[in-house]
């Protein structure tokens, strides 16, 4: 996953947004995320829309991780945040 992070975009000390639920992916993105030398920024779906939509606006992440069951749902609050 580090690697694949760096030939995406250069995240060097860079927000890497997390939108996934607490398991073994999370675990997975977030060592990955730290080798690659990113920051990761957990997106919490549980919280309020409003508060995600501050979350990615003030992180502005250029690389958000999720998995196939929660893009629909990031898509959704992607798309309500402009």
């Amino acid at each position: 996953l580090a690697h694949a992070l760096r030939e995406i975009e250069p995240i060097h000390r860079q927000p890497v947004g997390v939108f996934l639920p607490s398991c073994s992916d999370y675990i997975i993105s977030l060592i990955g995320i730290s080798k690659a030398g990113g920051v990761a920024m957990p997106i919490d779906a549980s919280h309020p829309r409003e508060r995600l939509k501050y979350v990615l606006e003030k992180g502005a992440p250029k690389v958000i991780l999720v998995n196939d069951r929660w893009e629909p749902e990031l898509l959704r609050l992607l798309t309500d945040c402009g």
